[in-house]
């Protein structure tokens, strides 16, 4: 806008307010076009380039010209698209608008100089065992090339200019640039060249990997006189840089190895590099002796390959750990089966897996001999048998019969240790007490024996099932008399309170299973009598509603079976059986239905029930033995082909081999015993083998025994 034109623009703008007209704000008056700048900037390059040129004034329109002329806004070349530069030249541009001052003129000398190719070396660097003749080549047809094999760096100016093959004879680093007038100098090309033998590259043993604990890595190389230097820190060994190896290196975390060999004369070998993983892993717990089936108890030593370590373990099912279960200190005592687990822990180290063994304590069975003793009235002895447990048959013990130091013997009790036999001597009111050897069956009389019986008329003698006391029936006297047992001895003590009062002429005595209730036939008066046993006194109180009517004539024998829930009764004046269950908890006794049950033989004198509680045995008089199939509500139901011929005359009593597998019967007037096999499932009866085996005059008791050997 002309000076002239703005004056009077300016002059307007006082009058436009005071005629109440709004004026806008006038834009700044700096009116001269920006210079053009030129992208890239002028300089030297080594190839053609595009420039653009731009201004910052919106709406300008630019000129430029490249033979060296100035362009004015209405000379040179109207911009529209960058500017192909392939040759050197000056550059000169302006932006213009209309009604604005023209801008300065903005000028730049671009040269273009082509970039020379970089030298190429043949044969090209590395490893060599003898000197080589290197060629240096330009794919820049004219190009001059320079070298160094001093390390220094070569340039268009410096270096030993090249004219044909470097002889290279040791090893060195060659450097080489190639240039020409005109061009731009080529980068520089560096290689190296090894000349001569190279040593071999280190090995490591163990070899690099994962591994469950520390290493001791040793090193090697095929060059022999070599030396090895090595880092563990990462970093790279040469050949005066790293630890020289003397000795095998520890690792004992995880660790990067590089090692290096050199030799002098020799090119020093290419770096090894090998990672080696160590988990600090504690070594498991180990049991001797090792987990299995023991006859005996054992003493476990636990161990561990981990210097330093600590074991915890187990004994009682849960999983030990660095804080739970006991510390192992001494061999563990494994007294029975269980299973052993043990952990083993050490300071940053990583706890072990748990170890567990079973260890399973099976002494071996025991070994029992069986012994059969028969008190024979008349002969005043005891005949003593070996039985044989797979056979049933009887074998008389060396020195039998033995004395018992009485008259007419008449019943026989084993002491549950089955250390001393008691045997009743009826015509000399005594109890003859005598010792048994284990493995021979051999009887012995004990320092004191025979012992009173406390009445005039002792019938039947009975141990309690705790071995603590010994009760003696006395038909004539209607009592019952106790004696405590002296354990060591065997001697017999009578204590205060006794005798105890039963029914009329007492035959028989039995003991419950648990000891807790004792039963007495009385045959005079037709009942039983019933009594509570003091674990603690052994005294004896009559059981309410005691003495209990056994429902039939002269009962002769009482006994109990196996779960001390039954009571059986022989009537042996009026051929039947009685039979009560007992109530566990006063022993009251109430007649099972049924009962009477007919005894199938003449005059049942002695009841007994299998070891199994499945059959129940009269012998009767009449020369035969009856046998019962015993049901879950005690009743009894006689078994195919009762009663079985007793093989002698009069049987009186029977006793069972411990398994229950055979019966032993005793035949009073034949001088006998009787042996059967019991059918496992019918009960029925067959004699053994050589049955019957004799005895001495009158057998009236017979009494069995298992004792370990």
């Amino acid at each position: 806008m002309p000076k002239s034109l703005r004056s009077a623009v300016w002059s307007l703008v006082p009058l436009l307010f005071l005629v109440g007209c709004a004026a806008e704000t006038p834009e700044p008056l700096d009116d001269t076009v920006a210079a053009p700048v030129l992208s890239p900037a002028p300089g030297t390059y080594s190839s053609a380039m595009n420039i653009a040129i731009t201004t910052t004034t919106t709406g300008a329109s630019i000129r430029y010209t490249t033979d060296g002329s100035t362009p004015t806004a209405t000379s040179g070349t109207a911009y529209t698209a960058p500017v192909h530069i392939a040759d050197p030249l000056i550059l000169k541009a302006i932006a213009y608008r209309t009604g604005w001052t023209t801008s300065t003129v903005t000028s730049g000398q671009y040269t273009i100089s082509p970039l020379v190719s970089a030298p190429v070396f043949s044969p090209g660097p590395g490893s060599y065992l003898a000197a080589q003749d290197v060629v240096i080549t330009t794919a820049t047809v004219g190009a001059t090339i320079r070298y160094t094999t001093d390390g220094s760096t070569p340039t268009a100016a410096s270096g030993t200019v090249y004219s044909g093959p470097v002889h290279v004879s040791e090893t060195l680093v060659l450097k080489a640039v190639a240039y020409q007038t005109g061009w731009t100098t080529s980068y520089v090309t560096t290689v190296q060249y090894v000349i001569g033998p190279v040593v071999t590259a280190p090995m490591f043993s163990p070899a690099p990997g994962s591994y469950a604990g520390p290493q001791d890595v040793i090193f090697s190389t095929l060059t022999a006189g070599a030396s090895i230097r090595y880092t563990t820190d990462g970093s790279t060994p040469t050949e005066t840089v790293g630890t020289l190896y003397t000795a095998p290196v520890r690792l004992g975390t995880s660790t990067t190895l590089k090692a290096v060999a050199y030799l002098a004369g020799w090119t020093t070998s290419p770096v090894t590099t090998g990672n080696y993983a160590i988990s600090t892993f504690v070594a498991a717990p180990q049991f001797t002796p090792p987990a299995g089936t023991y006859d005996s108890v054992q003493d476990v030593t636990i161990t561990t390959s981990t210097p330093g370590a600590t074991i915890r373990y187990t004994v009682n099912g849960t999983t030990p750990t660095e804080s739970a279960g006991t510390v192992y200190s001494a061999p563990v005592h494994i007294p029975d089966t269980l299973t052993l687990r043990a952990v083993a822990y050490r300071a940053s180290w990583t706890t072990s897996s748990v170890t567990s063994a079973l260890y399973t304590i099976e002494p071996p069975e025991p070994v029992y001999k069986q012994y059969a003793y028969i008190v024979n009235s008349e002969s005043h002895t005891i005949s003593a048998f070996t039985i044989d447990p797979v056979m049933g048959t009887l074998t008389a013990v060396d020195g039998s019969p033995f004395a018992v130091g009485g008259t007419h013997p008449w019943s026989v009790a084993v002491h549950p240790s089955g250390e001393f036999l008691y045997v009743l001597n009826y015509a000399s009111r005594n109890i003859s007490i005598l010792s048994i050897d284990a493995a021979t069956g051999v009887l012995a009389a004990t320092s004191g024996s025979p012992c009173q019986s406390g009445g005039a008329y002792p019938a039947w003698i009975a141990a309690e099932p705790a071995g603590k006391y010994i009760y003696v029936a006395d038909s004539a006297m209607n009592s019952i008399s106790a004696f405590a047992v002296n354990a060591t001895t065997g001697a017999l003590t009578p204590f205060g309170g006794s005798p105890f009062s039963t029914g009329t002429a007492p035959g028989s005595i039995a003991i419950d299973p648990s000891g807790k209730y004792a039963y007495v036939a009385n045959s005079g008066s037709h009942n039983l009598s019933a009594f509570t046993i003091d674990a603690a006194t052994g005294m004896l109180a009559p059981v309410s509603g005691s003495p209990f009517p056994v429902g039939g004539i002269s009962p002769t024998t009482v006994g109990v079976d196996p779960s001390g829930k039954f009571v059986y009764v022989t009537n042996g004046a009026s051929d039947n059986i009685s039979a009560f269950s007992i109530d566990p908890a006063s022993g009251a006794l109430t007649v099972i239905p049924g009962s009477p049950f007919a005894a199938g033989g003449t005059a049942p004198v002695f009841v007994a029930v299998d070891p199994a509680g499945k059959f129940a045995y009269t012998a009767n008089a009449g020369s035969t033995i009856s046998a019962f199939a015993t049901a879950a509500s005690g009743a009894l139901t006689a078994v195919p082909g009762s009663p079985f011929a007793a093989e002698g005359i009069y049987p009186r009593s029977i006793a069972f081999e411990h398994s229950g597998k055979f019966a032993y019967v005793t035949n009073s007037y034949s001088g006998s015993v009787s042996a059967f096999a019991i059918e496992a499932t019918t009960g029925a009866l067959t004699a053994v083998f050589g049955s019957p085996f004799s005895t001495g005059s009158g057998p009236y008791s017979v009494a069995t025994v298992r004792i370990a050997q």
